[in-house]
């Protein structure tokens, strides 16, 4: 039992990982909670990449039945102008060639529209020639490349609640990425109503969501934005704040140990009567000076480059129902 929790928190570790390079920020934020629950990473789970794809396919070459099947191994059907499509995009990805990409490229630029693949792990052991679908196959990843565009997305969501108060409600994504000694990057969901805004996560895990090309502007969101920017200000003073007081104590303590470095080969400069001996010393002080300085200059840029930038990711509305 201890071994397979060690093996799901291991598992848990590579998938977040995975995310981070698959949607390029960290959904950590998003999923905390739920991953204490269940030891699993609901935005990379079979659903949920299988959602990903099925909207790629019909915004990148309209909408139809793609992937056809209800058991766990499915088929995938594209015509050859379709593939070709996909292939273009394909072709575009960066990344080292490996089997799983030969693979997904031959059956683009073949003449078969119909391959096998599936989502789940357990079906893939049992039927080797299927493509496994997962976050880093370059099928997902083209899929996610292509809802990165600059174009902002825009959703609409119902959800029923029996302690949120019903109505409708406005709101906004935005991805922040924080620059520095340690950059890293979070999704901020951002509503009037407070209580929608810290159930926000959890909804757009469970709720049914549209997502539509266009739709009326409603002019809520231009509040949001100045609400979001408040939230911005806010985080950025912090942020710096402590990108300070981070930089102030490494820079302390490389100067503990660089004082403490440079004293010993000082002293044993002194202590020596070899001429050869004491030039080595005196070479090697010099190295530890540079590294020195190296390091402290790093230290000083890494606080100079401390920021967060951010990205509008989606406008959406929320309709909240009662239970």
């Amino acid at each position: 039992m201890a071994d397979n929790e060690v093996r799901k928190i291991m598992e848990m570790n590579r998938l977040e990982d995975e995310e981070k390079e698959l949607f390029g920020f960290d959904l950590s934020e998003f999923t905390t909670t739920q991953e204490i629950r269940r030891a699993e990473n609901p935005w990379l789970t079979q659903q949920t990449i299988q959602l990903l794809i099925t909207h790629y396919l019909n915004e990148r070459i309209g909408s139809g039945m793609y992937i056809l099947g209800d058991s766990a191994n499915k088929t995938l059907r594209l015509s050859a102008d379709a593939r070709a499509a996909i292939l273009a995009d394909l072709r575009n990805l960066q990344g080292v060639r490996s089997a799983v990409r030969r693979t997904w490229e031959n059956y683009l630029s073949g003449k078969k529209a119909t391959i096998s693949i599936t989502f789940d792990a357990e079906s893939a052991s049992k039927n080797r020639d299927s493509l496994f679908i997962t976050a880093l196959h370059p099928f997902a990843r083209q899929a996610a490349k292509y809802f990165t565009a600059e174009n902002t997305s825009y959703l609409k969501i119902k959800h029923r609640s029996d302690t949120l108060p019903v109505g409708v409600y406005p709101f906004s994504i935005y991805a922040w990425r924080y620059t520095g000694s340690n950059p890293y990057s979070r999704l901020v969901t951002i509503c009037e109503n407070a209580a929608i805004s810290r159930e926000l996560p959890d909804i757009l895990e469970s709720s049914p969501t549209e997502l539509t090309g266009q739709v009326e502007h409603d002019p809520s969101w231009d509040a949001l934005e100045l609400l979001h920017a408040q939230e911005w200000k806010a985080a950025k003073e912090k942020y710096l704040s402590d990108a300070a007081n981070t930089a102030m104590f490494r820079l302390e303590s490389l100067e503990n140990t660089h004082r403490n470095r440079v004293r010993a080969l000082e002293q044993q400069i002194s202590d020596t009567f070899d001429d050869q001996i004491k030039r080595m010393k005196m070479g090697e002080l010099e190295t530890v000076q540079a590294d020195f300085d190296k390091r402290a200059a790093s230290i000083q840029a890494d606080q100079t480059r401390s920021d967060i930038h951010t990205t509008l990711l989606a406008n959406g509305i929320i309709v909240v129902e009662e239970m």
